[in-house]
């Protein structure tokens, strides 16, 4: 090597060393050789997140390599920038082969430096990570493992397998999830479908925010089996129901799912909003038209007073003002500012919105002329 330094940073892979770079290619003689000549098992990667040469292998589904930085001394429980093991890397790219490995090597964290991961925190994570990705006959395999549970919330994101499935959209993980149930009896499907992440929100709460049909359509299935109780209004850190969450990101087909299950349609987050409200502020056209047919309140103001129609006007959603007032919304109604719903339009500059007010002939009083003063457009 001439003096050179085996662990200096090259040009790929973030600023890997050769060790890495060779890791991550499964170049096994070349490691073997830079590990003959010194080269630290552990070195991470100046750059990016900071991989070591066996997160770079395990994500590469290289196990000899992995196997051979092991005997010469790297740390399976290192993790990168993110806090992400090797076994997070495996686990997520469906390595079970490497997975099963770095399940048997021993994991032993430097409590003292506060470095390094437990096993049972490892496994957990990458069961997390398994389910997020559809790594089914991985997650099947770390399930079968007393330390990893359906309904436990792993220590990197604060989500549990089951939330990471159905946030992700991943049917066929979260149900084998909720019949697997966590490990053997310690664990139910009804304690998998109730345990929520960091915010609070449920795996039906994740589902139903990211649109994901066939995931809620399990997690009912779950409750309509009653193991699961009151889940579909569950509330979350917020006050804010799947069906808000469906309603807020603008699907119908989900909204109008959970309707047909039992989700109440006028339930309200800390802020005072229905999910009605939510589908105005958001400007969600589809959603509104969709509640206001299911028996939605379209005069239910939130805790500063603002009806639907003063939150749609605030957006400047044409479409959904034009729906409101079709659906007989209060024009004059007055919220806790003193704003009515054509002022809210006019502060915000929503010309569109104030040409559909001014058709169904709103009053234009003292507060709507100072309010457009300073628009010219609106004027």
């Amino acid at each position: 090597m001439a003096g050179a330094s085996p662990d200096a940073p090259t040009d790929f892979l973030d600023g890997a060393p050769l060790l890495g770079v060779f890791a991550a290619q499964g170049f096994l003689d070349m490691a073997a050789l830079l590990l003959e000549f010194g080269a630290d098992p552990d070195a991470p990667a100046s750059g990016g997140d900071g991989a070591t040469p066996l997160q770079l292998a395990c994500d590469r589904g290289h196990l000899e390599v992995a196997r051979l930085l092991v005997q010469q001394g790297a740390r399976v429980n290192l993790t990168d920038r993110r806090g992400e093991c090797a076994l997070v890397a495996a686990a997520r790219r469906g390595r079970l082969d490497v997975v099963s490995f770095l399940i048997s090597c021993d994991w032993v964290a430097e409590e003292e430096e506060r470095k390094g991961l437990t096993l049972t925190e490892a496994a957990q994570q990458a069961a997390a990570a398994a389910a997020e990705d559809g790594r089914e006959g991985v997650l099947e395999f770390l399930l079968d493992m007393a330390e990893v549970r359906a309904d436990r919330p792993d220590t990197l994101t604060g989500a549990t397998a089951l939330c990471a499935a159905a946030g992700a959209g991943q049917r066929r993980c979260a149900e084998i999830l909720l019949r697997r149930g966590g490990a053997g009896s310690a664990g139910t499907a009804a304690a998998a479908a109730a345990a929520a992440d960091l915010r609070g929100r449920t795996p039906l709460h994740l589902a139903a925010s990211g649109g994901h049909w066939d995931a809620a359509e399990a997690l009912l299935k779950e409750m309509d089996g009653g193991g699961a109780g009151d889940l579909i209004d569950r509330a979350d850190s917020d006050g804010r129901t799947p069906l808000m969450a469906a309603s807020a990101e603008g699907h119908a087909g989900l909204a109008e799912l959970l309707l047909s299950r039992g989700a109440r349609i006028d339930c309200r987050d800390g802020q005072g909003l229905t999910a009605l409200g939510w589908s105005c502020l958001k400007g969600r056209a589809q959603v509104a038209a969709c509640l206001l047919d299911q028996g939605a309140d379209i005069s239910s103001a939130d805790c500063a007073g603002r009806t639907p129609l003063c939150l749609a006007s605030y957006r400047g959603d044409a479409e959904v003002v034009h729906l409101l007032l079709d659906r007989g919304a209060a024009v004059e109604h007055v919220d806790a500012e003193g704003m009515r719903p054509l002022d809210r339009a006019i502060s915000a500059g929503r010309g569109a919105v104030v040409q559909c007010f001014l058709r169904k002939g709103a009053k234009l009083g003292p507060t709507t002329w100072s309010l457009a003063g300073d628009k010219p457009e609106i004027l």
